[in-house]
């Protein structure tokens, strides 16, 4: 197994990055049923359930760019045996670093490669549909808070006591929150 000291002694090494590579698909699949929970809120105009999956996207997104940033380190100290530079070997596809180490690593980090390509092409694909879909549902509110918040036919209203007045779309904002 090609392995390379890191962090002060602790050892990762190829089969670390391609567990590595799978745990960030998982990361990405957990993403990808928060959108699909999400955009089923959206089709359902379920508003008031949105929050928690914002909440959700966001923690999904820090624990990637944490994922994200420790194969950036792995794949630094992989290449460093052959010369890399860090920066190089941080941006370097996980295929051409596994050509470099050869096999019996190189199939399974192009297999772990492969898996991840595939669910991150799945995650985006639905991230730009719930994106348009959001977009829809926010003109939509947009259209019923300006035709609730617009003033009565003449320009009168009722107040609580029942006489009529001129109507104020901010009072009405008012009295539901």
């Amino acid at each position: 197994m090609t392995r390379v000291h890191f962090n002060g002694g602790a050892t990762l090494g190829a089969d670390d990055l391609a567990a590595l590579l799978d745990r960030i698909a998982v990361s990405y699949a957990a993403l990808h049923e928060c959108l699909e929970e999400k955009l089923a809120c959206l089709r359902c105009a379920e508003l008031e359930n949105i929050d928690s999956f914002l909440g959700r996207e966001r923690l999904l997104a820090a624990q990637l760019i944490e994922q994200d940033g420790m194969r950036r380190r792995i794949m630094e100290q992989l290449g460093r045996p052959y010369g890399m530079s860090a920066e190089k070997a941080r941006g370097m596809p996980v295929r051409r670093l596994a050509e470099r180490l050869g096999e019996p690593h190189s199939s399974r980090l192009c297999a772990a490669a492969d898996r991840l390509k595939e669910q991150i092409g799945r995650t985006q694909a639905l991230a730009g549909m719930v994106e348009r879909v959001s977009r829809d549902v926010l003109v939509h509110v947009r259209e019923m808070f300006a035709a609730v918040a617009a003033p009565f036919a003449g320009g009168e209203g009722y107040c609580p006591r029942g006489a009529t007045r001129g109507s104020r779309p901010r009072e009405l904002f008012e009295a539901v929150g």
